[in-house]
């Protein structure tokens, strides 16, 4: 299946890529991608879960193909939510012993509505325009599905849960890994005029953004890419894990696979927020499970993530430089790396947005603004 998941993303990019040039093509494909969600949905729901996960992957804001009726705009994500929140709701109208009435995680989800709709009325009584109401409060929509992830939960089982986590998320990670260093690829070695449909079609699809940084040297950046930043941080978990162990490592070879595709992506993003967000998590990995650990554990700890760390970094870099089948437009080399640590305009415009953030707080410290 997990096979078939890579391959399906594929398809995904090639038909949102056709759909950017036709919008009659990126309607339907939205259609028939939602309705066979729900039919996929309604004969196996936790697969059906894994398969929005999947999308939240690999989709960055969403709109990877989009519904259009005149004015009004559907994206993928949206249209998937509201089918998911309709069965949801189905299912609970439809049986009164659904989880929702039985689980204690009810009060939580009662909790968490009433603070979406606490902040949507504080920011109607602000004054805060709807559309950036509607902007700000999008993401946190996918907490209303929580009873529809807890009964695919009960359904399937803690390991089949399992399962299918890794035959949807391994192959979203690595998808996004292959997309990312194409698209490196393909910006380093030829004319960015000759890509400019390329670089529209992954601005526009709300996919990310791809901006020159010197050298030769291209930042392939996707908010999807916080999702390489986690994986790479369960590689290492699980590294940590089996570390010290005289027994046989578990599948060693595909989580090592697992863990260098996620690092190359999130070398490639060249976003300091991810990798210090990474860090931070690969060091705490064993500084909190220390007590049970030899010292030799932690000194193949830090060896390994090293080795692992510069061979992503490596092939971020060759896949850059390399000269087939045409030659690298540029010589990028580890400097590009060095200079996202120094102080450039872009992180000065963001410190420059603490002081302003900090009055704002400090006018509305307990009740805020709302959403917008």
């Amino acid at each position: 299946m997990g096979a078939l998941v890579f391959v399906l993303l594929f398809l995904l990019d090639i038909f949102s890529a056709i759909g950017w040039w036709s919008l009659g093509f990126s309607s339907v494909l939205t259609a028939v991608s939602v309705l066979a969600w729900v039919l996929v949905a309604i004969k196996n729901l936790p697969l059906g879960v894994s398969l929005l996960l999947v999308e939240l992957i690999v989709g960055s804001f969403g709109r990877l193909t989009e519904f259009t009726f005149g004015s009004t705009e559907i994206s993928l994500r949206l249209g998937l939510f509201i089918a998911a929140f309709g069965l949801m709701l189905y299912q609970i109208a439809s049986d009164r012993q659904h989880i929702i009435f039985r689980h204690s995680w009810r009060w939580w989800f009662a909790g968490a509505l009433a603070v979406l709709v606490w902040a949507a009325a504080w920011s109607y009584y602000n004054w805060n325009s709807l559309n950036d109401l509607f902007l700000d409060a999008n993401g946190y929509l996918y907490i209303l599905l929580l009873p529809l992830f807890l009964q695919a939960f009960e359904q399937a089982g803690q390991e089949k849960i399992l399962h299918y986590a890794r035959v949807v998320f391994i192959p979203a990670i690595i998808w996004l890994s292959v997309r990312t260093i194409v698209l490196l690829y393909l910006f380093t070695h030829f004319s960015a005029e000759a890509l400019v449909p390329v670089y529209q079609w992954y601005r526009d699809s709300g996919l990310g953004e791809i901006t020159p940084a010197g050298g030769g040297f291209f930042r392939v950046f996707s908010q999807s890419h916080i999702y390489a930043s986690l994986a790479s941080v369960i590689g290492f978990a699980w590294l940590w894990r089996y570390l010290g162990q005289n027994s046989k490592i578990p599948l060693l070879h595909p989580m090592i696979f697992f863990t260098l595709t996620s690092l190359i992506t999130l070398i490639a993003s060249l976003s300091r927020s991810l990798w210090l967000g990474a860090a931070a998590a690969w060091f705490l990995i064993p500084l909190l499970a220390l007590p049970g650990k030899k010292l030799i554990s932690l000194t193949k700890y830090l060896l390994i993530s090293i080795i692992l760390i510069a061979s992503a970094a490596g092939m971020v870099l060759a896949v850059a430089r390399v000269n087939w089948p045409v030659k690298s437009l540029g010589s990028a080399s580890a400097q590009v790396f060095a200079n996202r640590f120094g102080t450039e305009p872009a992180g000065q415009a963001r410190l420059a947005l603490l002081k302003p953030l900090a009055e704002a707080i400090k006018h509305n410290f307990i009740l805020g603004r709302g959403f917008g």
